[in-house]
């Protein structure tokens, strides 16, 4: 199965590789972002990986990375990566506006 990002999930790795960047340098973010690349992939292969959370929305599952939660949608043919959040983010509040 195939994934892709939202626009909002696109500009998540951007903030995330520009923190990255700033914090530990451009190959310490390139490593960070290859490391969520291979959880989406992941994620693709195994769609049902993650449990779906419905006190969230009734069909959202989320897969942990590292510091970051992929919030994402099962779709007939692919995975909808909608969000890419820090761990100390309101998530809950975020991705119901993404919702």
């Amino acid at each position: 199965m195939s994934y892709h990002l939202t626009d909002d999930a696109a500009n998540d790795l951007h903030e995330i590789w520009l923190y990255g960047h700033d914090e530990w340098g451009e190959e310490q973010a390139d490593s960070y972002l290859l490391g969520l690349e291979q959880s989406f992939l992941k994620v693709a292969s195994h769609p049902e990986i993650a449990p779906v959370k419905y006190q969230i929305h009734k069909s959202i599952r989320v897969y942990h990375h590292r510091k970051h939660y992929i919030f994402y949608l099962l779709r007939e043919d692919d995975i909808v990566i909608v969000a890419v959040f820090h761990e100390k983010m309101d998530m809950i509040k975020r991705i119901r506006s993404r919702l």
